[in-house]
């Protein structure tokens, strides 16, 4: 039954979000319903902390279990409480994710609901970081999905506010006049006071007579509703017109007012933050207003400091408040210059990573030709210089009276010309690879030299790349070649084995030794373990033998 009542619940909460409607507390032992109610009406400090840790846990729960359509609702909560936290940029990157997850589901032009929450709620940020034109485009793209009344309402009110901000006045007077009509038709009070408040304000500022009226109507209205939020917002309004004009006598007395209804309404801090700050802004005493100022910077340099780590991914641009002071200016110019080191310093990261990258698979281009002219110069040496050679060889001993002197430097040559082929012939990589290393290196074993093999058996070759085992092949084959040219070793170990998800492979041997000064076979092993980025080291002194040890 567990999946069933949560998909209802889902179903039924995602209702809600969208809508942004109010719905009543949930039973305590419904912990869904009860940690979405304390995303929407937080009623302490810790309830969002709380709510964040809870959906954060359903999130990786639902993730685990493919359960996309959850995930994206709980990235949507997670995103609302970053906002109401003030991690604006993380909000913004919880939303993108929510958003591509559904881009990505089957079924996506039906899930409009989601969609349009997603939308708003990108506007809304983007609306907070003084983004207009951006939040302008996402809530465009809410108006050309959105058939509820409802959502186009709600989007028409968010555009208006924006171009409100823009000081693009007569976009939003035609926005907030086209609310109320639509609110009137409806007969939805509440609706009627916030828009004609808002168009009020919007028309007190370009000096129409009717703003004041229309912001009283409005106070009047949230007052007969005993709309506490609505009526702060009035007031605020009206503290903002009478200050404008110099009637500061007037904008005193309906601050105390509103000071005196956030004391009576639970001392809201919210409320009480902008009506104590309209409250100093009226205040004559400079100190005061100094001190608000210098606050009001050193709060912004914090939160530009807090949030660089993610400016360069959202081309961030700090924009808590505007700037009024010197101060507070100095401290936004130097918080750019951050990040753009940050930006150039990323960006030089990633070119030398492309540069590396380009680099390593052109040498892989080189090395894969390499080993193709190595295929086709030993079958040449094999199909046709060292069978032509055993042919003559074949021949000349049926004529009588060929020195024998004649016929061992023919067979020194045959000889010769069927190692070389050896060494550049390459390996059949897709057989049992320790069988074929097992081979190569049992063909030096002689009378004089022991070959000693150790953990061969024991290595799981599948999980090694091709690249890789065709480089510890040739190293090998070129390390043994060495050995029988020059070292005249009698015991010959080789060790192998695995750690650390590498494989390891260690030579030794008991012959001449060498001062190391590096020549052509040294110098092409090396290369060869650098192309599949692994590492060799070679250790050895005159009479003290020859070591080796790979990693790859």
């Amino acid at each position: 039954m567990k999946p069933i009542r949560d998909s209802f619940l889902f179903f039924l909460c995602a209702l809600l979000y969208t809508a942004e409607v109010d719905c009543h507390v949930p039973q305590q032992n419904d912990s869904l319903h009860y940690y979405y109610l304390l995303v929407k009406q937080p009623g302490t400090r810790t309830d969002l902390h709380k709510a964040y840790v809870y959906f954060e846990n359903r999130r990786k729960e639902h993730s685990s279990e493919k359960d996309t359509l959850n995930v994206i609702f709980c990235l949507r909560l997670i995103a609302d409480i970053q906002n109401k936290i003030g991690f604006l940029y993380e909000s913004e990157a919880s939303a993108v994710e929510a958003l591509n997850l559904l881009d990505h589901l089957k079924g996506k032009d039906t899930l409009v609901e989601p969609r349009i929450g997603i939308y708003n709620h990108l506007g809304m940020i983007c609306r907070q970081r003084d983004d207009y034109e951006k939040a302008l485009y996402y809530y465009d793209r809410v108006l050309n999905i959105a058939t509820n009344e409802n959502h186009k309402y709600t989007t028409w009110n968010n555009k208006s506010n924006v171009y409100k901000d823009q000081q693009n006045y007569t976009a939003a007077i035609t926005g907030f006049t086209k609310l109320y009509e639509h609110a009137l038709k409806e007969k939805d009070t509440l609706r009627m006071a916030r828009a004609l408040d808002n168009l009020g304000l919007v028309q007190s500022r370009v000096n129409m007579s009717e703003g004041l009226l229309n912001m009283k109507k409005a106070l009047d209205i949230r007052r007969s509703k005993h709309h506490v939020s609505g009526i702060i917002t009035s007031y605020l309004h009206l503290i903002e017109y009478y200050r404008d004009r110099g009637e500061t006598e007037q904008a005193v007395a309906i601050a105390e007012e509103a000071r005196k209804i956030t004391d009576s309404s639970g001392n809201n801090p919210k409320w009480r933050s902008h009506i104590l700050s309209a409250i100093i802004d009226l205040k004559n005493d400079p100190d005061i207003l100094e001190f608000k100022r210098y606050t009001d910077s050193v709060v912004a340099a914090d939160q530009l400091q807090r949030n660089k780590y993610v400016s360069a991914k959202y081309n961030f641009i700090a924009q808590e408040q505007k700037a009024r002071e010197s101060e507070l200016q100095r401290v936004r110019e130097k918080s750019r210059r951050i990040v753009y080191q940050f930006v150039g310093l990323f960006l030089l990261i990633i070119v030398i990573l492309v540069v590396l990258y380009l680099r390593m698979k052109h040498r892989k281009e080189i090395q894969q030709k390499v080993n193709a002219t190595e295929m086709r110069i030993s079958q040449k040496m094999h199909d046709e210089v060292a069978n032509d050679m055993y042919r003559l060889m074949t021949n000349i001993q049926t004529y009588p009276g060929i020195p024998g002197k004649i016929l061992d430097d023919l067979e020194d040559i045959y000889t010769h010309t069927r190692d070389i082929s050896r060494e550049i012939n390459t390996p059949d990589l897709n057989a049992d690879y320790g069988e074929t290393l097992k081979d190569l290196l049992l063909q030096f074993q002689t009378d004089k030299t022991n070959i000693v093999i150790k953990g061969l058996s024991e290595i799981s070759w599948k999980t090694v790349r091709e690249d890789e085992k065709y480089a510890i092949y040739k190293v090998l084959l070129e390390l043994m070649v060495n050995m029988k040219k020059h070292s005249n070793a009698t015991m010959v170990l080789l060790q192998f084995g695995q750690a650390g998800g590498a494989t390891v492979v260690e030579y030794s041997d008991n012959g001449n030794g060498c001062d190391l000064q590096k020549g052509n076979g040294l110098t092409n092993a090396e290369n060869r373990i650098k192309l599949v980025n692994g590492t060799i080291t070679f250790v050895s002194a005159p009479k003290k033998g020859f070591k080796a040890k790979m990693v790859v």
